[in-house]
């Protein structure tokens, strides 16, 4: 940690105490495509909720699985945290269908 001219410490801007920390949310929506390949193939999911927000699903083992819940309601849990572009992305760490 360094000081400035007046004395104050500061924080590098990459430290961990500048991160934004990841926040803990449940989410209830549809799982959706997030991209297609050539072959109109799902190459990555979003879930789109129930307040018209969308948030990519980061590809971890559980954030795979819901590949077989591709256009149904689910019930998912897990950490969220803003990618390079501002997108808002979950890590999925639990998720229940919601389909009957």
């Amino acid at each position: 940690m360094g000081k400035t001219k007046g004395g104050k410490n500061h924080q590098p801007m990459n430290s961990p105490e500048r991160t934004r920390p990841s926040m803990a949310v449940t989410l209830k929506g549809i799982i959706v495509p997030a991209n297609l390949n050539e072959d109109f193939d799902a190459t990555s999911l979003m879930i789109l909720t129930d307040n018209e927000e969308d948030y990519l699903i980061a590809p971890n083992s559980m954030g795979t699985k819901l590949y077989e819940h591709l256009k149904k309601a689910v019930r998912v849990t897990g950490t969220v945290k803003k990618d390079s572009s501002g997108n808002n992305v979950i890590k999925v760490s639990d998720y229940e269908s919601l389909e009957q």
